[in-house]
């Protein structure tokens, strides 16, 4: 299947319309703010999900949320997606790369909602200069963190 089918099989499950730009990606702006892009690797043997989250500065709160993304990435199978910092852009960034030949457009599309949905999670608490929900920081006094 090429990228063109696969957008639409997957446009049909989502009930959403994707089309491929005139890079061959497929970008899909989610919430007025998250930019997610869909890829499919030049051999048509993956398909790439990508999102920036947004930028950290400096601190410990980019120290705290840097931690919290090895965490996440460390968790056992399954998992969605691999966060990933930029230190060029000074910004977190999700991704991940799905097997065509294991995985059904409606399974791509089922993975690609959760996708989304997590790096959505990630990138309102970067807004908001929060952490991500799901995960709960350990509590914390003027001059350390109690574990």
């Amino acid at each position: 299947m090429n990228f063109p089918e696969l957008l639409q099989a997957l446009a049909e499950h989502l009930n959403l319309p994707l089309k491929e730009d005139s890079q061959g990606s497929c970008s899909l702006l989610v919430e007025q703010t998250l930019l997610v892009q869909l890829e499919m690797s030049r051999d048509e043997a993956h398909l790439f999900f990508g999102a920036r989250l947004g930028a950290l500065s400096p601190g410990r709160y980019r120290e705290e949320m840097l931690e919290l993304a090895l965490r996440e990435n460390g968790r056992s199978y399954p998992h969605l997606g691999i966060l990933g910092y930029s230190t060029g852009a000074n910004e977190l960034a999700f991704f991940d790369a799905l097997r065509l030949d294991v995985f059904p457009a409606e399974a791509i599309s089922y993975a690609f909602q959760i996708f989304v949905e997590k790096a959505l999670i990630w990138h309102r608490a970067i807004e908001r200069g929060t952490y991500p929900e799901e995960i709960t920081m350990p509590a914390q006094t003027d001059n350390f963190m109690v574990r």
